[in-house]
């Protein structure tokens, strides 16, 4: 009985969570608004999702005859397609208002504004590009695809440590309705991640150090400015530790 009930559990989280960082049909899903945050430990099994189909198109458009620059920019693009730009939104959104704004609720309020700014449409096209140069220098086989299965989910992964070590800073959204209460989710969530690593052997550890890095200086950085976290913030995240591990596996391979 214990055994059926962990099992739906899990299968629940997963869907909860798809429902929430993609755009992928989950059906009906059970939510419990009191403890969704104990469902945030799959976020990095969201990752495994979106990069296994983003791979499977990358690896099929290289075999039709495209080049490696086309077959980039296919990976991308079902990237953003697969998330709904759920993460890009909030990286647009946090470059506005990280530099535009004067004060911590004038930096929120332009976060909160559904129009674009100078910072967010150069913060999208900058790291557009970086994943765009890192991925084309890929070769279609496995171990690639496994070090960008890797990125996607230490890169969803990390998001749990804004949301269970910074207090939200509104009302409503992402940021509070998804913020995590218990340190078991931390590990929880990193289980699935350990499991991929001997696959790759010292470059996939290489590649989740510095991403781990990466995010601890961002969580220094939005702990000073913000004293706070938001979906926006998550979001924002997200892409920079995708964009810091594409750098350190262009270095790898």
């Amino acid at each position: 009985m214990f055994q059926i009930q962990l099992i739906n559990k899990i299968r629940n989280d997963i869907l909860v969570c798809l429902s929430l960082l993609t755009r992928i049909p989950v059906g009906k899903i059970i939510i419990n608004k009191k403890s969704i945050g104990d469902s945030c430990w799959a976020f990095s099994l969201c990752g495994l999702v979106i990069s296994i189909i983003s791979s499977v198109i990358f690896h099929f458009t290289l075999k039709i005859g495209f080049n490696e620059y086309t077959a980039s920019i296919f990976f991308l693009v079902s990237n953003i397609f697969l998330s709904g730009a759920l993460h890009e939104d909030g990286l647009a959104d946090l470059a506005d208002g990280m530099f535009v704004g004067k004060n911590l609720q004038g930096k929120l309020d332009i976060m909160s504004d559904s129009r674009i700014g100078v910072f967010g449409v150069l913060a999208l096209i900058i790291t557009f590009i970086i994943k765009f140069l890192a991925i084309s220098q890929l070769t279609p086989e496995l171990n690639s695809y496994l070090h960008l299965i890797l990125i996607a989910m230490v890169s969803r992964y990390n998001m749990l440590f804004f949301l269970r070590f910074l207090e939200p800073l509104k009302k409503n959204g992402l940021g509070k309705g998804y913020r995590v209460e218990k340190n078991f989710i931390l590990l929880a969530g990193l289980f699935p991640i350990l499991i991929l690593l001997p696959f790759i052997y010292e470059s996939g550890l290489i590649i989740l150090i510095f991403m781990f890095i990466i995010c601890f200086i961002l969580f220094v950085i939005i702990s000073i400015i913000f004293r706070g976290q938001t979906g926006d913030i998550c979001g924002a995240s997200q892409q920079i530790g995708e964009v810091a591990g594409l750098l350190m596996l262009t270095l790898l391979i």
